[in-house]
């Protein structure tokens, strides 16, 4: 953050005129695209934009990440903070720097002052898009040894729970889960049955009823 707000490539705005925090917690940590997404409503694939489109797709990336550790029985990756800043620091290769724009304008508006793209981190992008060929070569098994060292990403190298044990919990698991829905479907039935009685036109008229589509 100190090396952004020092940075020639977009100066910051001023401090005394546009107030913000220049010793917090600064975001972001990454970015995403987020224009032009086809998402189908009900019945129809409608354009989106924003974070609620960029978040699902950096989830699915992690989740993607995750996948592939699982698959050489590697533990998942967790609290993915620490590891992006260590990766930022000595491998910058696994993020699409963005170094040219702003925040000043969101698709119907723009402000006079925002926070620019520059090189490295910044309040515009964090650091940048996820290179996932990179990234996942560099989290395959042998290569986060490197990382290890560091004593917030030890978890990168911990012992995996084995299959067994695995197992185990799920057998354990599943009764839980099946007794809990059970008694969530009585209980939803229940409320059912004395919302029937309260609002019996509720359930004699089911004309004006609309099943949502998924």
């Amino acid at each position: 953050v100190a090396k952004y707000l020092r940075q020639g490539d977009s100066p910051v705005p001023d401090v005394d005129k546009w107030f913000y925090n220049t010793s917090g917690r600064a975001y972001p940590d990454i970015s995403g695209i987020s224009s032009n997404y086809l998402v189908w409503m009900g019945d129809h694939l409608e354009p989106t934009s924003g974070t609620s489109a960029s978040t699902p797709l950096l989830a699915a990336m992690i989740t993607r990440l995750n996948e592939d550790r699982l698959q050489e029985g590697m533990p998942p990756l967790g609290f993915i903070n620490p590891l992006l800043y260590r990766l930022a620091e000595r491998h910058p290769e696994v993020f699409n720097d963005v170094v040219i724009g702003d925040n000043r304008c969101s698709v119907k508006a723009c402000c006079e002052t925002g926070f620019g793209a520059a090189r490295g981190w910044d309040a515009a992008t964090g650091h940048g898009s996820l290179n996932m060929p990179a990234l996942r070569k560099l989290l395959r098994r042998g290569a986060v040894e490197e990382f290890a060292l560091h004593p917030d990403l030890r978890f990168l190298v911990a012992t995996p729970v084995p299959r067994a044990t695995m197992l185990h919990s799920l057998l354990l698991a599943v009764p839980v889960v099946t007794a809990g829905v059970a008694l969530l479907g009585l209980a939803t039935f229940a409320l059912l049955q004395r919302r029937a009685r309260s609002v019996p036109e509720l359930f004699s008229s089911t004309s004006s009823l609309r099943t949502p589509l998924f």
